[in-house]
C-alpha cells in the first residue's frame, strides 16, 4: 500500500501489457483482480473493452480512481440512454448528437470501446440519418451498454 504523494513504480511497463500481463500486474501494483467486476479472459472482452487503455488509466489515477469512475459511469449511463430515446421520440437531433457525444467521450476515456464506437456512430450521423434509424442505433447502444455493464 502506498502513502499519498508517494510514487509507486510498477515492475513492468503497463502501457505495453497484454490482458494476461495486466491481470498479473494486479499483484505487482497491489490491487485486486476484480477491480472492474469482470474476469480477464475470454474473447468478448476484446470487443467490449480496451484493456490497454484501462491499464494506462489505472497507472495514471490508480485502481480506486478507475473503480470510482466506472461506478459513476454505470450509475449515470441509464439516464443518458433514456435521454437518447426521448430525443429520438421528439425528433430532437441536437439532443441526439449531444447525448451520444457525451456517452462516446465518457466510455472512450474508460476504455469501453464498443460502447464508445456505437455512440460515435450515432453522434456522427445524428443530423443526417432518418430519425427512424436513430431508434435502431440507440437499441444497439443499449445492448452493448448492457453487455459491457454485465461484463
Amino acid at each position: 500500500m502506498k502513502n499519498i504523494g508517494e510514487v509507486q513504480t510498477p515492475k513492468e511497463d503497463t502501457y505495453d501489457m497484454d490482458a494476461a500481463a495486466i491481470s498479473q500486474s494486479d499483484t505487482i501494483m497491489g490491487t485486486s483482480d476484480a477491480w472492474v467486476g469482470f474476469q480477464i479472459g475470454g474473447e468478448e472482452h476484446q470487443s467490449l473493452v480496451d484493456l490497454e487503455a484501462i491499464g494506462k488509466l489505472r497507472v495514471r489515477i490508480g485502481p480506486e480512481g478507475v473503480d470510482e469512475l466506472l461506478e459513476i459511469f454505470f450509475e449515470d449511463a441509464p439516464q443518458y440512454l433514456a435521454g437518447l430515446y426521448e430525443a429520438a421520440r421528439k425528433s430532437d437531433r441536437k439532443a441526439l448528437h449531444y447525448i451520444s457525444h457525451i456517452l462516446k467521450s465518457s466510455s472512450g476515456t474508460l476504455g469501453l470501446t464498443a460502447l464508445s464506437d456505437q455512440c460515435k456512430a450515432l453522434s456522427d450521423v445524428s443530423y443526417q440519418m432518418p430519425l427512424v434509424e436513430a431508434r435502431y442505433r440507440i437499441d444497439a447502444i443499449e445492448d452493448i451498454y448492457g453487455r459491457t455493464a454485465a461484463f
